[in-house]
Order: C-alpha cells, then structure tokens, then sequence
C-alpha cells in the first residue's frame, strides 16, 4: 500500500508542477489542463479503487494524500478538480 500511495503522490505532484511551467502560453495551458484532468481523473479512480476493498490498510495513509489533494478543493479550481 505504501509504494501505491508514494506514486499516487508522486504523480500528483508532478502533474501539477508540469501545469505550472505550461501555463506561460495559452495553448500549452490548454493543453496541459486537458492533460492534468486526465492523469487526475485516473488517480480518481484509482484512490476509488483502493479505498473501497482496502479501507482499513488504506486509513493510515488517507492524511497524507489529504494534504496534497486539499488544495485542489480551492475556490479557483475547475469543478472537475475539485470533483477528482
């Protein structure tokens, strides 16, 4: 559970890093969007995935995912950020 939750963050992580350096340009900030909401849907489907059968072992590591999921929640976020 431990490795799976390293690349969940992982992958969060630079997603989000890589949509930052995008953003100079309006195309490639499109672009990117479109990709960060993919790679986010499929993190959403895989905590979904995780959550459901492993609740238990899952738990403890629900507060680390939490802090680098929160600001996706934000008030200038799309709404299918904040819904991943």
């Amino acid at each position: 559970m431990r490795n799976i939750v390293e690349e969940i963050k992982f992958v969060i992580i630079t997603s989000s890093k890589r949509m930052r350096k995008r953003a100079k340009s309006a195309k490639a900030k499109y672009i990117g969007a479109e990709k960060k909401q993919e790679v986010f849907d499929e993190v959403g489907d895989c905590l979904g995935t995780l959550v459901k059968p492993f609740k238990a072992s899952f738990s403890p590591f629900f507060d680390e995912l939490l802090m680098i999921i929160e600001p996706m929640w934000g008030k200038k976020k799309t709404a299918k950020e904040r819904k991943t």
